[in-house]
C-alpha cells in the first residue's frame, strides 16, 4: 500500500509538471492584452509598457515560464494582476464558497441518487423504476444554466421563499446545490440501478435469499456494497471536476467561489490567478483520484493492492 501511494503520487506530480507546461502556454494564446484591458483603450503606450514590465509581461515567454516554476516550487504563483494580491491567497479565499457548494451537491447526489437507484432496480419494470428512470432521463437533458434560471424565476421572483443570488445564508445555498446535482443525481441514478441489477443476479445473493434474509438486508448488505465501485468512480471525478469550480452554476446565482473567479479571470486576462486556479484543481482532481483508489479496497475486500 505504501509503495502504491508513493507512485502514485510520484505520477501525479510529473502530471502536474505537464499541466503546468500546457496551461502557461495555452494562456499566453488567449488573445488580449491585460495591460490594454486595465488601463483603457485611450492609455499611452509608455504607460502599457510601463504596466507590462511591473508584471513581467515584457520578457520572453519562456522567462516568464521558468521564473513562474521557481516561484510555484516556493509556493507562490505570482501577483494577481486584477486584485494586486498574492494569486494563491486570493484564490483560496473563494475556495471556501466552492467546496461548501460542492460537498453539498455531492451530499444530495448520493442520497437521492443512490436512493432512487436501488429503489428502481429493487422494482425493476415497475411504477417506482418507470419514474425513476424518467427523473434519470430528466436530468441528464437539463441544461444547468437553463435549471438555475427557472428556479430563480420560480422560487425567488415568483414566490419569494429564497434568495435569488449571493451567498451567507442555508438559504441561499438551497437553489445553486440543487442545480448542481440535479444532472449527477440522473448519472449516480442509472449506474447505481445497472450496477445493483448485474449484483441482483450473482448467486451469492439468491443464496442469502434462499437464507431468509430479508429483502432490505439482501440489497444494502450484500449487493449495494459490491454495486457501489463504478458508482465511488463517477462521483469522486464529479468531485475533483466540483472543486475546480461549477462556473455555470456560480455564476447564475453569483456564488463567489472559484468558477465565479475563473470567469472574472478570463476577462480580465488575469494570467496568474487562471494558472492557480487551474493548477489546484489538477490537484485537487490528482488526490481524489488516489482517495478513490485506497477507498475500493474498504468497499471491497476482494480488492487488494500489491
Amino acid at each position: 500500500m505504501t509503495r502504491l501511494i508513493a507512485r502514485r503520487l510520484s505520477d501525479s506530480a510529473i502530471v502536474l509538471l505537464l499541466a503546468t507546461v500546457v496551461v502557461f502556454t495555452l494562456l499566453r494564446l488567449l488573445p488580449g492584452d491585460p495591460a490594454m484591458l486595465m488601463l483603457g483603450e485611450h492609455a499611452t503606450p509608455q504607460t502599457l509598457a510601463n504596466l507590462r514590465a511591473s508584471f513581467g509581461l515584457d520578457r520572453p515567454v519562456a522567462v516568464q515560464y521558468g521564473l513562474f516554476l521557481r516561484d510555484a516550487a516556493a509556493g507562490q504563483f505570482g501577483e494577481s494582476i486584477r486584485a494586486q494580491r498574492p494569486a494563491l491567497g486570493y484564490v483560496l479565499g473563494f475556495f471556501p464558497a466552492t467546496l461548501q457548494l460542492a460537498t453539498t451537491a455531492v451530499v444530495v447526489t448520493l442520497v437521492v441518487g443512490i436512493g432512487l437507484g436501488v429503489l428502481s432496480a429493487a422494482y425493476r419494470g415497475g411504477v417506482i423504476d418507470a419514474l425513476a428512470r424518467g427523473l434519470a432521463m430528466l436530468a441528464q437533458s437539463t441544461p444547468n444554466y437553463w435549471l438555475g434560471l427557472m428556479l430563480i424565476n420560480v422560487f425567488a421572483v415568483w414566490l419569494h421563499w429564497v434568495p435569488a443570488s449571493g451567498r451567507g445564508t442555508p438559504s441561499q445555498l438551497v437553489m445553486p446545490a440543487i442545480t448542481l446535482s440535479f444532472v449527477l443525481i440522473g448519472l449516480v441514478l442509472r449506474l447505481t440501478r445497472t450496477e445493483v441489477l448485474d449484483v441482483l443476479r450473482s448467486d451469492y445473493v439468491r443464496t442469502a435469499s434462499a437464507k431468509g434474509l430479508g429483502r432490505g438486508a439482501v440489497l444494502f448488505r450484500h449487493v449495494l456494497r459490491n454495486a457501489l465501485v463504478p458508482v465511488v468512480t463517477v462521483v469522486g471525478l464529479q468531485l475533483g471536476s466540483l472543486l475546480g469550480g461549477a462556473v455555470v452554476t456560480e455564476t447564475v446565482f453569483a456564488w463567489p467561489g472559484i468558477g465565479y473567479l475563473t470567469i472574472q479571470a478570463v476577462e480580465t486576462r488575469d494570467y496568474p490567478v487562471l494558472q492557480t486556479i487551474i493548477l489546484l484543481a489538477v490537484a485537487a482532481f490528482l488526490l481524489i483520484n488516489l482517495a478513490v483508489d485506497l477507498l475500493y479496497a474498504v468497499i471491497d475486500p476482494r480488492i487488494r493492492y500489491e
